[in-house]
């Protein structure tokens, strides 16, 4: 047997490893750098979600907010990718690598308080369409509770809230909870932006900015429109479908959510929703 310390590497040897060290090459680093992507468009959208948020908030004292402030006031919120952030309108943020996100609400005073349509579902089975309430009763404690499919949810009427809050100059709706407007049409506040206001003639005016109409025309299960991401078998669920915001979801641990922005196709979710990921928010059942 040579020796390897006098003599060292063959040239046969050397090629062989350096063979070797290039499929695996080819093997990983696509996946690392899929990895890579992934991870950076999945911050770049929390970074947008968060300049919404903060659109949100600076409209709950002024009305007039308007995006490209909001951009200006927070330089140090950057795309990971290298993409610019810029407000094409008032509402919007748009990254010019990964896409745009829209606000609910508007900068006047005249349109904040409007609720956006509720597009409709496409599914194998057919369409869903805009809220159809099939029932409702009383809960415990002025809650009004809905019913979709056979799931009863809890919810409060505009009216009440504002009769528990009588005398208050200025209170936001809670986040995370479901309102009603009296006519069959329920709301998820999210971004702590809608609220009551109380006005000169002592009657209070309802701002709707921030809040997610819900779509109660049936529920969805998180295992039929989400399958396994090969990629991630671990930790992660392709979206099957385009599901529209304000759709209610089963999620696989039993607890109800709604989404609270638009899911495209393709798009990779964790295979758990305990973790409250930013597209859901869990929904509370009825008290009775």
């Amino acid at each position: 047997m040579r020796s390897m310390g006098k003599k060292g590497f063959t040239l046969v040897e050397i090629v062989v490893v350096m063979v070797v060290v290039g499929i695996l090459a080819a093997i990983t680093v696509p996946s690392l750098a899929k990895y890579i992507d992934d991870g950076k468009k999945r911050d770049c959208e929390i970074n947008r979600k968060a300049l919404l948020a903060r659109l949100e908030s600076d409209r709950a004292l002024n009305p007039g907010a308007v995006m490209a402030e909001v951009l200006a006031e927070n330089t140090d919120i950057s795309c990971p990718s290298g993409g610019v952030y810029r407000a094409p309108d008032d509402n919007t943020v748009e990254c010019s690598v990964h896409g745009k996100d829209r606000s609910i609400s508007n900068k006047d005073g005249n349109d904040e308080g409007e609720l956006e349509e509720i597009p409709r579902i496409e599914t194998e089975e057919g369409m869903f369409q805009p809220p159809q309430l099939e029932s409702m009763k009383p809960g415990n404690q002025r809650e009004l509770c809905f019913r979709v499919g056979d799931v009863w949810f809890s919810s409060m009427t505009f009216a009440d809230f504002t009769d528990i809050h009588n005398g208050i100059q200025y209170v936001p709706f809670a986040d995370g909870k479901i309102y009603a407007d009296g006519n069959g049409n329920f709301y998820l506040q999210v971004y702590n932006s809608g609220h009551i206001d109380k006005k000169e003639d002592g009657t209070y005016s309802i701002t709707t900015g921030g809040m997610i109409s819900i779509n109660s025309a049936g529920i969805l299960r998180y295992e039929e429109i989400m399958k396994k991401d090969p990629n991630r078998p671990k930790d992660g669920y392709i979206s099957q479908q385009v599901i529209p915001k304000g759709c209610i979801i089963q999620g696989m641990d039993g607890t109800y959510y709604v989404n609270i922005q638009q899911i495209n196709k393709g798009v990779t979710e964790p295979d758990t929703l305990l973790d409250k990921a930013y597209n859901w928010r869990p929904i509370g059942l009825c008290s009775k």
